[in-house]
């Protein structure tokens, strides 16, 4: 496992919270970079897209609030 393949996927809708959350995670630092996705087919979308590309491993850590 190479965390250098790790992306944060975030899904929320309202942009205010996204500024919200991207300042947040500038602001703590946070080296893992991070993606949006505004709704759930965005979301299965671009975890789709992550699982084909070549040579990336497949895990996947879920957390809803």
């Amino acid at each position: 496992m190479n965390p250098a393949d790790d992306v944060i996927l975030i899904v929320e809708d309202n942009p205010d919270d996204r500024d919200l959350l991207a300042r947040a995670f500038r602001k703590a630092k946070v080296e893992t970079p991070f993606q949006f996705a505004v709704d759930g087919d965005e979301a299965v979308a671009l975890l789709g897209e992550l699982a084909n590309v070549p040579n990336r491993p497949n895990r996947w850590w879920c957390s809803w609030t």
